[in-house]
């Protein structure tokens, strides 16, 4: 079954069209918050995998003669090399693996963009022979997917280790997202039914799409609360702020009364002449105050204190 006959199969056509939704979508969302980078990293997967569906559904199709069949086979494996150069990238900077920087840049160019050039542009040209140019032009790729496929493994476990039950989550996620894309190759190699491809790493895709959102909406969530305690704080009087941060930190009434004079600017010998205490007890209770609080300088403790909360 074909899509209005064409070479692509419909689930292709519904992808390629979900993902156009999802494009218009993720651009509205991108121009409201321009610098969402993450976002905008999306936009050019988004753009790529559309490129990847039409391109690979659409072609070779020798019945379109207004395009010529080399440049069919070109765009073809083309957008699928563009996919594969871009997802290192990706996951470097979208998902902070910096382990991955090799892959990204240099790994990129030497294993993907020149073997795609030499063989399948080049040699493909002059020779029409396709099968000659996937037996040879998929060795260096084919090296590079797995060795980023170990690499990207170790990232993603050094990347999440140890942090939030949510963000481990992320972390399983993440490597479901890796594994299909591993399958380009060798799915190019033995060239499976196109329903097989599109399924298998539009998968990845869409766990992609699924831990974007996910994101996106705790970052929203932590930017709302970050707003509300923000007009919290604004609402508070100064008294109001300091009252508070003493409950925090277990301030005593003595210690409150030196943070008074503290704010003034006062030394401790002035602080204990003022309290009618000795210069050393206030400088016991300033220590006091430095370990509770974690400050190292008097500035810091007032600031603490007195205006955050």
């Amino acid at each position: 079954m074909r899509l209005f006959g064409t070479e692509m199969h419909p689930v292709t056509g519904l992808l390629a069209a979900m993902e156009l939704f999802l494009l218009g979508a993720q651009l509205m969302s991108w121009l409201y918050f321009p610098k969402d980078r993450r976002g905008l990293l999306y936009v050019w997967l988004l753009v790529l995998m559309i490129l990847y569906n039409i391109f690979g559904g659409f072609f070779p199709d020798p019945s379109l003669s207004w395009i010529h069949i080399k440049l069919q086979m070109m765009l073809a494996w083309g957008s699928g090399f563009a996919v594969a150069a871009y997802l290192p990238y990706y996951f470097y900077a979208a998902f902070e693996l910096k382990k991955l920087k090799f892959f990204a840049f240099k790994g990129m160019l030497f294993f993907l963009a020149l073997p795609y050039f030499i063989f399948f542009v080049a040699e493909y040209h002059l020779s029409e022979d396709i099968d000659f140019s996937i037996r040879w032009g998929l060795i260096a790729p084919a090296l590079y997917g797995v060795a980023f496929f170990w690499y990207a493994f170790k990232a993603i476990g050094e990347r999440y280790r140890g942090n939030l039950e949510s963000e481990r989550l992320e972390m399983y996620l993440t490597y479901i997202a890796v594994l299909p894309w591993i399958c380009m190759i060798p799915f190019g190699y033995f060239r499976v039914s196109q329903l097989t491809e599109v399924l298998t790493t539009n998968t990845g895709f869409l766990v992609i799409t699924a831990i974007l959102a996910a994101r996106s909406v705790r970052e929203r969530r932590q930017q709302r609360d970050e707003k509300d305690r923000t007009i919290i704080l604004l609402k508070l009087t100064a008294a109001e702020i300091f009252e508070a941060n003493c409950l925090k930190f277990d301030i005593t009434p003595r210690e409150r009364d030196i943070l008074q004079y503290i704010k003034l600017g006062m030394t401790n010998k002035e602080i204990g002449e003022k309290l009618f205490i000795a210069e050393k007890t206030v400088g016991n209770n300033l220590q006091n105050l430095h370990l509770k609080t974690g400050a190292k300088t008097r500035t810091e403790l007032v600031n603490i204190l007195f205006t955050a909360l």
